[in-house]
C-alpha cells in the first residue's frame, strides 16, 4: 500500500539555484508499520462512529415532545397568576389574525435568548403559535 511521501534532497549543479531542490518519491508501507497504521485508521474510524451515535442519541433525549393543550384548557388558565401566555406568532400570522388572546405578551421566536429569561422559571409558559 502506497501512503506517504519522502522528501529526498537533489544534488545542486552550479548551474541552478542556490537553494537545494528537493524530489519526492513514494514510500512503500510493508509489515508491520500497514498493519499499525490501519490500526490506528480503524481506531479513528471507530471513536468518530461512537461520538456521532451519542450525539445523535443526546440531541433525541433532550427533543423531548412539549405538551399541547386545548383552546378550552387555556381558557380555563387565563387570569391565573403562575400561567403566562407568550404570542410568538410571526408577522403575517399577527397581523392577519382578528382574534388575539387578552393579556398575551407577543414575543419574536427568532429572538428567544434576547427574552426568554426574564419570565420566572416557575410559571407555566404558553406559546401560542400558528
Amino acid at each position: 500500500m502506497t501512503i506517504m511521501l519522502e522528501e529526498m534532497p537533489a544534488h545542486n549543479q552550479s548551474n541552478l539555484p542556490s537553494e537545494p531542490l528537493r524530489f519526492w518519491r513514494t514510500v512503500s508501507l510493508v509489515g508491520e508499520e500497514e498493519i499499525k497504521l490501519k490500526g490506528k485508521l480503524a481506531i479513528t474510524a471507530a471513536i468518530t462512529l461512537c461520538l456521532g451515535v451519542i450525539m445523535i442519541l443526546v440531541s433525541m433525549a433532550m427533543a423531548q415532545e412539549v405538551p399541547k393543550i386545548t383552546k378550552e384548557e387555556v381558557k380555563r388558565m387565563l387570569g391565573n397568576a403562575d400561567v403566562i401566555i407568550v404570542d410568538v406568532r410571526l408577522g403575517r400570522d399577527w397581523d392577519g389574525s382578528k382574534l388575539k388572546i387578552k393579556g398575551a405578551v407577543r414575543e419574536d421566536p427568532r429572538n428567544i435568548g434576547s427574552w426568554i429569561d426574564k419570565y420566572p422559571q416557575d410559571k407555566t409558559l404558553i406559546f401560542y403559535c400558528a
